[in-house]
Order: structure tokens, then sequence, then C-alpha cells
């Protein structure tokens, strides 16, 4: 199938995540439209190693820093 028009959305569906241990599989839906018909789905899978358990304290720092950057005009550097 060819579209006649480039422009086309896609639209997050649906995320699920799946955690066993240290690993982890995140899996992403979405649907596609071009000209606000439906044209595809589809989903992507990221598989995720290392995983830790929720650490409030240690999450909170790295939110602080990460705000320290973003004030001084250093945020995604």
């Amino acid at each position: 199938m060819r579209l006649s028009s480039p422009d086309v959305d896609i639209a997050l569906e649906s995320t699920e995540l799946e955690v066993t241990g240290k690993r982890g599989e995140a899996r992403l839906g979405f649907r596609m439209t071009a000209a606000g018909e439906p044209v595809g789905q589809g989903a992507k899978t990221l598989i995720l190693s290392g995983l830790r358990a929720y650490e409030p304290e240690a999450l909170r720092g790295l939110v602080e820093r990460y705000a320290g950057w973003k004030a001084t005009g250093r945020a995604g550097v």
C-alpha cells in the first residue's frame, strides 16, 4: 500500500512493562494514521537490564541535580 500523503501521525496506543528480577521488557504499541484515516499499527519492544529496586531518596537527589542543571541552562548537555 502506498500513501498519497507523506504526513503520517503516530499515536501511542498501549504500554506494558514486565519485570523479572534485574531484567525487564517494555512494549509500546502504536497506531499510524494519515489524513485522519488508520493506515497501520505496530509495536516496539525494549529490553531492559540492570534494574534495581526503587529508592525514593536516590531518585529525589537525581531530580534535584537535574533541576539545578536546568536552572543554570546546562540540562541536556
